[in-house]
């Protein structure tokens, strides 16, 4: 069987002396499907929250940032692709294998995840994850080059499995260690002016009344990188029992996330979202409007300044006229 990570001589091709200013991480997820022994599949390499290049059912890499294929020449690509034919090749008969011996029936999914910093000394940063139906199996211990499961039926079958391929585990520590870093290098390089940049959040506080509680909302948002502390405070102390969103991207590379909790009405006041973020210098807070201006009082206040104006103009014509000697 041929190895799941075969590493050829692309290595020498891939290496670059690129030398980042921050390590970023790389991220690889590949998501296969198998249905009665048809395999489809998809993956999606991403750095610092921004997809640089994708698979959808064939071992091509499609990149999806102009800055990503970097300083690779089209026979170095080349080379990669078939590195990567291999390995998908490889990893379609590990699967057939699982479906086989496992009695695989319907649908079966497994999502492998490969993880490594575009430069880093800790053997730690470094992981290969495996999940079999959304539910996570084994991983590659690096440091000590062998694979360690769940305690399950289904982890111990395929963990005696992939003990006898060993030339398979030696090419996957290679490729994790080696290659994997090798591409985190490239890509931080190439697109570093795109990670460095910072992009302030945005914050905006609102809550939502229901008989004798009222609902905190803190929505943040706008925000790069990634990585943000957003919690509620109540007299400089942080609320309790705050629930949260994860950071979800928006559209345009930069993320938002969402914080509320529930207090009761007469403990509304002192109530504040606390922001802290790297392109802050000090937190961002922002207070709870205690006395929002709904659009019906805001309504009824212009017409009330409009009919207020009228009768002011009407009044100072008849005095001008004569028609009144004073204005009361």
């Amino acid at each position: 069987m041929k190895a799941l990570f075969p590493t050829v001589t692309l290595s020498i091709y891939l290496f670059l002396s690129f030398k980042a200013t921050s390590s970023f991480r790389l991220n690889w997820l590949q998501s296969f499907h198998m249905v009665d022994e048809e395999l489809s599949y998809w993956s999606s390499m991403e750095m610092e929250g921004f997809q640089v290049a994708a698979i959808y059912n064939t071992p091509v890499l499609v990149f999806k940032q102009s800055w990503a294929k970097g300083n690779f020449t089209d026979d170095q690509w080349s080379l990669f692709d078939v590195f990567l034919i291999k390995y998908f090749s490889s990893v379609r008969k590990h699967i057939l294998y699982y479906y086989e011996k496992l009695g695989g029936k319907g649908l079966t999914s497994i999502q492998i995840w490969t993880g490594c910093p575009s430069s880093s000394k800790e053997i730690e940063d470094f992981t290969y994850k495996v999940a079999v139906n959304n539910a996570y199996k084994l991983h590659l211990d690096v440091t000590r080059k062998e694979w360690v499961e769940e305690h399950d039926l289904v982890a111990r079958a395929i963990l005696i499995y992939l003990k006898e391929d060993k030339r398979a585990l030696n090419d996957l520590v290679v490729g994790v260690t080696k290659l994997c870093m090798q591409l985190a290098d490239l890509f931080s390089e190439t697109g570093k002016e795109v990670y460095s940049r910072k992009s302030q959040p945005q914050a905006y506080i609102t809550s939502r009344t229901d008989q004798s509680e009222t609902e905190v909302i803190c929505m943040v948002t706008g925000f790069y990188p990634r990585s943000i502390n957003v919690s509620l405070w109540k007299e400089n102390k942080p609320m309790e029992n705050v629930l949260s969103t994860e950071t979800l991207p928006n559209g345009d590379g930069t993320y938002q996330i969402t914080v509320s909790t529930t207090v009761k009405v007469i403990e509304q006041k002192s109530v504040y979202c606390w922001v802290e973020h790297s392109s802050f210098k000090e937190p961002l807070i922002v207070y709870l409007d205690k006395k929002p201006h709904s659009p019906t009082g805001l309504v009824v206040g212009l017409t009330v300044l409009a009919v207020v104006c009228v009768a002011l103009t009407y009044f100072i014509k008849k005095y001008k006229k004569g028609e009144y000697n004073t204005i009361i």
